[in-house]
C-alpha cells in the first residue's frame, strides 16, 4: 500500500485556520453530524502504538463531541501510564468538512500532528491520507477508521512511502 507524497502542512495549516473562523455554515454543521455522529461520546481505547522506541501497549480515553455550532467533531485522546506504556500520549484532533472533502487536523502534547483528508465512509470504513510529523520528521500517513458490527471503532495507522503498521486501537464504550 502506498499514497503520494505528503501534502503542504503549512497549507494544510492555512486550510485549517481559516475552517476555524468560517462561521456557522449550517449545510457543513449538517454533514459533519451526519459523517461523524457515530464517533460522538466517551470510548475507552485498548492497543498497542509502535514509535522510536519500540511497541508498547496503550490503554486511554477518546472523547468525542461536536464544537464551533457543530462544524467540528472534537476527539481528545488520552493514553494512560501503565507498565507497558511508561510515556503516555495526549492528542486532540478536529475532524470536519471543507466542501466535500473531509478534513482532519490533529495535534499533540509532544509537538506530533496529523492534516489528513477523507473523501468518506467506503464499506464501513473512513480512510484518512495525509501528513504525520513529529520529531524533526513530516512522512505520508494513513489512518483507516472501522466502524465494526459489534458497536466498537478500529482504528489502524500507517506511516512511511511503504505504509508501515504502527498503531491499532480498540474504542469501546
Amino acid at each position: 500500500m502506498s499514497i503520494a507524497a505528503p501534502e503542504d502542512t503549512a497549507g494544510l495549516l492555512r486550510r485549517f485556520a481559516a475552517a476555524l473562523v468560517r462561521g456557522g455554515d449550517a449545510a457543513a454543521a449538517a454533514r459533519v453530524q451526519e459523517v461523524y455522529g457515530p464517533l460522538v461520546g466517551e470510548w475507552g481505547v485498548d492497543g498497542w502504538i509502535r514509535d522510536d522506541c519500540g511497541v508498547r501497549t496503550i490503554a486511554g480515553t477518546l472523547s468525542g463531541r461536536f464544537v464551533d455550532e457543530c462544524g467540528w467533531l472534537q476527539a481528545r485522546y488520552r493514553e494512560w501510564a501503565t507498565a507497558g506504556n511508561s510515556r503516555p500520549s495526549l492528542a486532540t484532533d478536529h475532524w470536519g468538512v471543507e466542501g466535500e472533502v473531509l478534513v482532519r487536523y490533529g495535534f499533540g502534547a509532544a509537538g506530533s500532528g496529523f492534516f489528513g483528508t477523507a473523501s468518506g465512509w467506503r464499506e464501513g470504513a473512513l480512510t484518512w491520507d495525509g501528513t504525520w510529523y513529529g520529531g524533526g520528521r513530516r512522512v505520508p500517513a494513513r489512518d483507516v477508521v472501522r466502524l465494526d458490527a459489534d458497536g466498537c471503532v478500529r482504528i489502524v495507522g500507517y506511516v512511511g512511502a511503504a505504509m508501515e503498521r504502527v498503531a491499532e486501537l480498540v474504542l469501546s464504550r
